[in-house]
């Protein structure tokens, strides 16, 4: 009873406080409105009543509101107005939807088209454009997939992605990939730069020496012998490749990349110009009517799956040519105002350009020489009577361009090594210059031992162009989307990609199986 009373009294209390402060405030509210009634005021709004204001007020605040958004309306700078000419062929900004653009389709621009052609013979014409244009829009796709992991989780850091998503295991593993990538790419460019200065120089000034380029790299006293098979990867690794590679900043070398696209462009033109005088020495030196096997194959797709795993193969090489994932990633980190749209837009435009590249150089490398091509198309034989000049200098020049974009494909190397042994990303002078002619001379010497591009692009493509390029980004698309774990968009991703990594597992297991096998004999 006691208890009751007290709370009651307190109730009493606490009432007869509350009367008091709203006998106040109305006095107050009403010294305001007599004192201010011309004015903006401000009203003292009890805790019922704080959502309420005078008309007075929002007329004000109206008026307020008005005047602000037409001075900050007078302060936007309007965009100017471009017509087509000018979209397309005006000045390219650093971070633009163009400059990307442009930046995307030359990751995917080098050694990987020219070989392309090679075995479009046994997948059949109509199989190859279809390869072309599914693994384009598989890749599409997964650079897709990065682009919402990205924006997601704020972070533009390939590594850093896999390392806050998954842990330190699968980050171990992508720092693997990328050392094994970046010195199989620096193995495969030294081969690559040796066999065109060779062929080269013999379709320049000893095409009439000997009958074939094979005689011609065979002669011990020339390009066989030991000087040029093993001394001269040497010099022009330690002289030409190895100051290069101690640039710090590969940004100098922008130029470069302009070069290199010009070249190539220029290859693949060259390419469909020669088109058809060679298509008429096909019909007259190597068509025969009754011998199928030097028919051209539209269409007969069953002859890929054979006992060498050709279609397999041809795979393989359409994903190291396709590899860009691990460059994209940058590429949208520096894209201004990098939200999906923009970014689609970018791997979009990017992917069709590449598509369509790609085709005209395989379907034109297939025509002009259909039968037993090289691992590079442009190291085709040659059929004019004189010298090739325009050929060889393409040759010469793809050389020069590969030379000064080793640099770049080396930083990435150089990075991980660094981090990954002193914990710091941070390049010392001396440190850069032993390690850096460590790995060198060491990529000179496997390029001695073994000089068949066809078997490294299958291996690189096959391993870690799958895995970096199509694997990853479905597992870490699962981590960051909404839908559970084993939703079936998950799975279906997960599957997909997986088979396309089993692909490019299988045509690398059988590429080394035969040169252990080669090596044997």
């Amino acid at each position: 009873m006691n208890y009751i009373n007290l709370v009651l009294k307190n109730d009493k209390e606490i009432n007869e406080l509350f009367s008091e402060e709203e006998e106040n405030i109305n006095t107050v509210d009403k010294l305001n409105f007599s004192t201010n009634s011309n004015k903006k005021t401000e009203l003292l709004i009890t805790p019922e009543d704080k959502n309420i204001k005078s008309n007075t007020d929002i007329k004000n605040d109206e008026e307020e509101n008005k005047k602000k958004y037409e001075d900050d309306e007078s302060k936007l700078i309007k965009p100017e107005y471009r017509n087509f000419l000018n979209k397309t062929f005006g000045p390219i900004e650093a971070g633009s939807i163009r400059g990307s653009i442009f930046n995307m389709v030359i990751l995917s621009l080098g050694s990987g088209i020219l070989s392309l052609p090679k075995y479009i013979q046994k997948t059949s014409l109509a199989m190859a454009i279809f390869l072309i244009l599914g693994i384009g829009i598989l890749v599409w796709w997964s650079l897709l997939l990065i682009s919402k992991v990205c924006e997601k989780n704020n972070n533009y850091i390939y590594s850093k992605l896999i390392k806050d998503l998954y842990g330190n295991c699968l980050s171990y593993i992508y720092d693997g990939l990328v050392i094994i990538f970046s010195t199989g790419i620096l193995i495969l460019n030294q081969v690559i730069i040796l066999t065109l200065i060779g062929e080269a120089l013999y379709n320049l000034f000893y095409y009439d020496k000997y009958s074939t380029i094979e005689k011609f790299k065979e002669d011990k006293n020339f390009w066989g012998s030991p000087f040029y098979k093993y001394i001269l990867p040497f010099l022009i690794g330690n002289l030409i490749i190895y100051p290069l590679c101690l640039i710090k900043d590969v940004s100098k070398l922008r130029i470069v990349s302009l070069f290199g696209i010009i070249t190539l462009f220029s290859l693949i033109l060259l390419l469909c110009i020669e088109t058809p005088s060679y298509i008429k020495y096909y019909n007259n030196e190597i068509y025969k009517k009754d011998d199928e096997s030097t028919h051209y194959n539209y269409y007969n797709f069953l002859k890929g799956f054979d006992i060498n795993l050709t279609f397999f193969q041809y795979s393989s090489s359409l994903f190291y040519a396709y590899c860009s994932t691990i460059g994209a990633v940058p590429i949208f980190n520096t894209l201004k105002n990098h939200v999906r749209r923009r970014m689609y837009k970018v791997v979009r435009r990017s992917i069709i350009s590449n598509m369509i590249i790609f085709t005209i150089a395989a379907t034109a490398g297939y025509f002009t020489w259909p039968i037993n091509p090289p691992d590079l198309i442009i190291q085709r034989k040659k059929i004019s009577k004189g010298p090739d000049y325009f050929m060889s200098i393409g040759r010469i020049g793809l050389s020069i361009t590969i030379i000064m974009k080793l640099p770049s494909n080396y930083a990435a190397l150089r990075i991980v090594i660094f981090d990954k042994i002193w914990g710091t990303t941070e390049i010392s002078n001396m440190k850069n210059i032993i390690v850096t002619f460590l790995i060198i001379n060491f990529c000179c010497f496997i390029s001695v031992l073994y000089d068949q591009i066809s078997a490294y692009i299958k291996i690189l493509g096959g391993v870690c162009s799958t895995l970096v390029g199509f694997l990853f980004p479905a597992l870490l698309i699962v981590r960051t989307n909404n839908r559970p774990r084993w939703h079936w968009k998950n799975i279906g991703t997960v599957f997909i990609f997986g088979g396309l990594t089993l692909i490019g597992f299988v045509s690398s297991g059988k590429t080394i199986y035969d040169i252990v096998n080669m090596k044997k004999k």
